[in-house]
């Protein structure tokens, strides 16, 4: 489901019980892995702040969709109550995504988080997305590695945090400049 990018990709160990095939199905504690792509999009984080997803959300979806193929994703979008007040027309500039609003100081982070960690649709997934640089995500992602679900940073080039790139199996960097 990936499309060719600017890619960083780590060792991929089959023999450590972590990891396995990623193209058929897994047996996993709460279901069975399915051969899709979940996708959480820290919109705030690619856009460069609330202030500027107004103007940065329709240019973080098109440099998204140079490195993640959107079409048959599940796609998880969350912002601030503050960027969702600036930005009526986000629901229409994310086609399919379902949108979350966090409230307080990383609030839209701790939504995507419990996404990531608390609903089974990632769990489930072949393959999970987290489209951020934030650091915030690093348990996140290594909960999902732990239960063999391949796991890809989207982030911006140089707005990568070291624990989040340390934590998946692989880096994607958007082709895009600051919103």
């Amino acid at each position: 489901m990936l499309l060719p990018g600017v890619t960083m990709q780590k060792p991929f160990h089959l023999g450590d019980g972590a990891h396995g095939s990623h193209g058929g199905s897994l047996s996993l504690g709460r279901g069975t892995q399915v051969d899709r792509l979940h996708m959480v999009v820290d919109l705030e984080n690619l856009c460069g702040g609330s202030e500027l997803v107004a103007r940065g959300a329709e240019a973080a979806y098109r440099a998204i969709s140079n490195v993640v193929r959107l079409d048959k994703a599940q796609i998880v979008v969350a912002v601030g109550v503050n960027a969702w007040r600036q930005s009526p027309q986000l629901g229409f500039m994310w086609p399919g995504a379902r949108f979350l609003v966090g409230r307080g100081v990383d609030g839209a982070d701790i939504r995507l988080i419990e996404d990531l960690v608390e609903e089974p649709q990632a769990l489930r997934s072949a393959r999970v997305v987290i489209a951020s640089g934030d650091g915030r995500f690093e348990d996140a992602a290594l909960h999902l590695r732990a239960h063999g679900v391949y796991t890809i940073a989207v982030a911006r080039s140089g707005c990568l945090s070291r624990r989040l790139g340390d934590a998946v199996d692989e880096i994607r960097y958007l082709p895009m400049a600051s919103a």
